[in-house]
């Protein structure tokens, strides 16, 4: 039937070639290549039906219809074909089974002999079932196949035959594998006789039965009649074996009560089968070319239901598929390498649909970790040698073309590079490939000349493709591959080095490097184009320039520069081109002249096609305007930092002129944003109610301004402290252009500062009069009316967002989600500043009130302090506290509210510490003074309790008669006065005529230490003067 089906095919193909009369040779190959597909995809089917119809051993797994169904979908043939195979499987003759027994070894036998040991013997047979017919073919003579005799292994408990046994199976479903084990004595030959008489048993089973109690009853070793040699024996059902097989150590069992038994014998079973086919001349290969087919179609299937591209199946088969493959493997006699080589093969064969490198990595590596000599036969190693040879060459080509093949781009690019190199160097340092495929280089420089062949081929394929009649624009093309390339590296060289050892980089940009110096050579002495060294001269020196050759020129010269710092990295050195140095150098200084041109002219445009960007996630304002003047600073700083000006003072003159051409973008940019701000009514006679429209301006100008200020802070991409140590090191002295280039730019930002500021005031200061009712209230409240609820209508004037009918519009929280978070906290210090300004006048216009009252606007004001700080989502407590309107207003308030005792104590402990805080500036050493230096010495006398003074002398007084001199004296008192009424004033005596007088006296004054104040409570002190007597 499928020989119908098959000629049913090949009719219609051969009759549309015949009928075609202009076919052409390749398409009639084609045909009949999809004829012989066709042919072999029918063939693995029937033989997947086949496989699954004669399914062998225990499995717990998918029924038959199931993987009937699979294999169906798997095929993709319609219902008709598929029941025309599966009947043709059905009727085709059934393979026959085989048992395969490894005997391996036994352990813990019991002994036998007298002196300890045991001669052992294996024998091993079929049994059937009790009532089961016997086939007519063992009626007469009981063949070899049914009872299997191993070597003896003398003198051990625990032998070890490693022999292999082969059983045809009859009914695998009902049949059942027996084994026995005897121990064998030289003396008497019984067993070895008997067992060795295989052949000659006749009378079919009856005959067999009185063989095996011959051979019990011959087997008697001693007296004792409850000892004989048997040792054990085990019984096995077949259908129990599972279709990979099973190794295990199974317990010996006595045959009847008397015998006595132990140990165990470890077998390895298995079962397989053989086809008996008619063909004189069969291929020793079919089975394993099956199994690839079988293989390769399943993968195909799974493949097709995934959806995703090939390289992204990670060859995995579903049960069902795992089922068929390993039934096909066990009746195919195929062992766990060929296993290994058929799927090798199968996923092999599908590199052409481009299958991934980790999936052939992981199949190569599994079938080099199994392959061992002799495990496979000539035919088989010559069909692997010829897939190694055929790989090893298909990775070279992938290898070559890596840089189109594993692009970055591409999904999982590295991994499969990475797969791509362990395939080649598994392959070359495995066994089998040294064996088979001898006379190769090692993996290392095979590895190295693969870089070096690849990186040549694409230099060339580079040069050919970049082909222009300018030979600047050819230039420029050709050094952005080459840098593209290089910018990928790192995707490469890291793998190469894990595992090649070998510096991918290095060898390639060496070898790039070599051959841009020959193509440079060879265009500057070209005369089929332009000559390369003429046109860059003419680009660099036209006036005014042509904009599209300098910018060229300035591509070239930072490609140039970007090749030369990979080079640098991988510590390559490449070609002096100090003759094109005075070209890039005059090219940069045009080229900065035209940004700035250009610049200027697109700010200004920007400004006047300027509109609102808004979206739906972010209430933020801004306009389209900003994103201009920042993407020009920030294009303007990343060619800059591409630039490598040949010499130190002209690079140092172009970063100068760089950083004014920024700065004048910024304070343009502002000025014009503002000027257009103040057209649309944004001015200093702003109206209490800011329309909703200007409001929404004046929040996307203050944030324009801000992000381009912040688009200024270039300070680390200008490296001028390298600048400034390599000018220092070449003798040009002290680097004070640093400091110029520095305050260029601080002053720009101060500027823009300013101007936010300015704007921002406007909008602030419309609030003072309703402010100043507020503080007003404030400050005349009822002393009975919590301070609280007096400030409630200034802060609800500043805060609240509820009624749009108030003449108040300035709430922060309507602008609050509208402006960067920088301007928020500016508007708030706008605030802050009118609210201390306010509560200042407010003090300066009630003197002399009563403490109460500045009390009141105390706690009023830190009410607001803890009320601008917001939680923290305010002004910061540090920037509210160390404002210089903060700590006025503090501390006037605080001292209207003092009492004027206490005050006069503040102001002598203010006097002490600046005493002592001068004394400290002069480490503890007073040379210099004023008006002069007084030496007293202070003491408390205990014995007696009274203070102590000595007044010791001065020096340096300053003279105040007309002689140039002075007449100084000292008074001493005790101060702060009002503490001491009754005490009187002391003076020292006169030393007439002098700078530097001497007194040398000493005054007590009558206080117990418990009345004189200590520095834990308040710091009082003796007020010491000197004074010069007027005569």
């Amino acid at each position: 039937m499928v020989a119908e089906v098959l000629l049913y095919y090949c009719q219609l193909q051969h009759s549309k070639v015949r009928n075609t009369k202009h076919l052409h040779s390749k398409n009639a190959a084609n045909s009949l290549q999809k004829i012989k597909t066709l042919r072999q995809s029918l063939l693995s089917n029937e033989i997947a039906l086949y496989t699954i119809t004669h399914k062998v051993g225990k499995e717990e797994c998918e029924s038959k219809e199931n993987l009937y169904k699979y294999v169906r979908s798997a095929f993709q043939v319609d219902t008709q074909l598929h029941n025309t195979l599966m009947e043709k499987a059905k009727q085709n003759k059934p393979p026959v089974i085989l048992l395969n027994v490894l005997l391996l070894e036994a352990k813990d036998l019991i002994a036998k002999d007298v002196n300890g040991s045991v001669l052992h013997r294996f024998g091993g047979s079929f049994r059937r079932k009790v009532g089961k017919k016997t086939s007519k073919i063992y009626g007469g003579t009981i063949p070899a196949k049914l009872i299997k005799a191993s070597s003896v292994q003398k003198k051990t408990l625990n032998p070890q035959w490693n022999e292999k046994f082969l059983f045809i199976v009859d009914d695998v479903q009902t049949d059942r594998f027996h084994m026995d084990i005897w121990d064998h004595d030289d003396e008497e030959q019984s067993v070895l006789d008997a067992v060795s008489s295989l052949n000659q048993i006749t009378g079919g089973f009856k005959g067999l039965g009185r063989f095996f109690k011959e051979v019990a009853q011959s087997a008697r070793a001693d007296s004792d009649s409850t000892t004989d040699d048997f040792l054990g024996c085990i019984s096995i059902n077949l259908n129990d074996i599972p279709p990979d097989g099973k190794e295990y150590w199974f317990p010996l069992q006595p045959r009847s009560e008397k015998s006595k038994v132990s140990g165990s014998v470890k077998l390895k079973l298995w079962l397989s089968t053989r086809e008996e086919r008619l063909d004189t001349e069969e291929d020793d290969l079919l089975d394993v070319k099956e199994h690839i087919e079988l293989m390769r179609q399943f993968a195909l299937h799974e493949i097709r239901l995934s959806g995703a591209p090939v390289r992204l199946w990670d060859g995995v088969f579903p049960d069902k598929a795992n089922t068929i493959l390993r039934q096909h493997a066990v009746q195919g006699d195929l062992t766990e390498i060929h296993s290994a080589m058929c799927r090798w093969l199968a996923f092999y064969s599908m590199i052409s649909i481009d299958v991934s490198f980790s999936l052939l990595s992981r199949t190569l590596q599994n079938i080099l970790d199994k392959w061992q000599p002799m495990t496979l036969d000539k035919a088989e190693e010559d069909m692997l040698t010829n897939s190694f040879s055929a790989f090893d060459s298909y990775c070279k080509r992938a290898f070559g073309e890596h840089r189109r093949q594993f692009h970055p781009s591409r999904r999982n690019a590295a991994e499969e590079f990475a797969c791509l190199v362990r395939c080649m160097k598994s392959l070359r340092d495995s066994p089998f490939y040294q064996k088979y495929l001898p006379y190769k280089r090692p993996f290392h420089a095979h590895l190295e000349s693969l870089i070096i062949k690849s990186a040549e081929d694409f230099f060339d394929e580079t040069v050919e493709s970049v082909q222009d009649d300018d030979p600047c624009k050819e230039l420029l093309k050709l050094l952005a591959v080459i840098n593209g390339s290089c910018s990928r590296f790192q995707q490469y060289a890291n793998i190469v080095r894990e595992l090649g050892r070998i510096d991918y980089c290095q060898v390639t940009l060496s070898i790039w490097d070599r051959m841009l110096n020959e193509y440079l050579t060879s265009e500057l002495m070209s005369e089929r184009k332009a000559d390369l060294r003429s046109q860059l001269k003419l680009s660099a020196s036209q006036d005014p320039p042509n904009e599209d050759d300098l910018v060229d020129l300035v591509r070239i010269h930072m490609a140039f520069v970007e090749l030369r710092n990979y080079r640098l990295a991988n510590r390559v050195r490449g070609k002096d081109l100090s003759e094109w140095y005075g070209l890039f150098n005059r090219g940069i200084r045009k080229f900065l002249d035209l940004a700035k041109d250009k610049a200027l002219a697109r700010i200004s445009l920007s400004c006047q096609l300027d509109v609102p960007i808004c979206t739906s996630s972010n209430d933020m304002r801004h306009s389209s305007s900003h994103v201009d003047v920042c993407h020009i600073i920030e294009q303007m700083t990343v060619c800059w930092e591409r630039f490598d000006v040949s010499e130190l003072t002209l690079k140092i003159d172009y970063t100068r002129a760089f950083v004014d051409i920024l700065c004048d973008i910024v304070i343009t940019y502002t000025q014009k944003i503002f000027y257009n701000l103040d057209t649309e009514g944004f001015t200093g006679d702003i109206q209490v109610f800011v329309p909703s429209p200007l409001l929404q301006l004046f929040c996307s100008a203050i944030n324009n301004c801000e992000q381009v200020r912040r688009s200024l802070m270039i300070h680390e991409k200008l490296h001028l402290d390298d600048l400034a140590i390599a000018y220092e090191r070449a003798g040009h002295g002290t680097a004070s252009w640093k400091t110029v280039i520095e305050q260029r730019i601080e002053e720009t930002d101060l500027t823009v500062c300013t101007e936010i500021d300015r704007v921002v005031g406007l909008l602030t200061s419309r609030l003072r009069p309703q402010m100043k009712k507020h503080v007003f209230h404030l400050a005349w409240s009822p002393t009975a009316h919590p301070v609280e609820d007096s400030l409630k209508p200034l802060t609800d004037m500043i805060s609240s967002f509820e009624r749009f009918s108030s003449i108040i519009d300035i709430e922060l929280s309507s602008v609050h989600k509208n402006l960067l978070h920088k301007n928020f906290l500016r508007i708030m210090s706008a605030l802050v500043g009118i609210v201390a300004h306010l509560l200042k006048e407010c003090v300066d216009e009630n003197p002399g009130m009563e403490p109460e009252f500045y009390q009141r606007l105390f706690v009023a004001w830190h009410v607001l302090v803890d009320f601008f700080h917001a939680g923290g989502k305010g002004l910061s407590v540090e920037v509210l506290e160390t404002s210089s309107q903060h700590m006025a207003l503090v501390k006037m308030l605080s001292l209207n509210q003092t009492p004027t005792q206490q005050l006069i104590d503040k102001y002598y402990e203010d006097l002490l510490k600046q005493q002592v805080s001068r004394f400290q500036c002069y480490d503890n050493e007073v040379s210099e003074c004023k008006y002069g230096i007084l030496n007293v010495r202070a003491y408390y006398n205990t014995s007696s309790q009274t203070l102590v003074l000595d007044v010791i002398g001065a020096k340096q007084v300053i003279p105040l008669d007309a002689n140039g001199l002075s007449d100084p004296f000292v008074v001493i008192r005790l101060v702060p006065k009002y503490r001491y009424p009754t005490q009187v004033v002391s003076k020292t005596r006169v030393v007439s005529k002098t700078l530097n007088p001497i007194f040398d006296e000493t005054f007590e004054f009558g206080k117990t230490a418990n009345s004189l104040p200590t520095r834990g409570l308040q710091l009082y002190s003796t007020s010491v003067h000197i004074i010069d007597e007027r005569r």
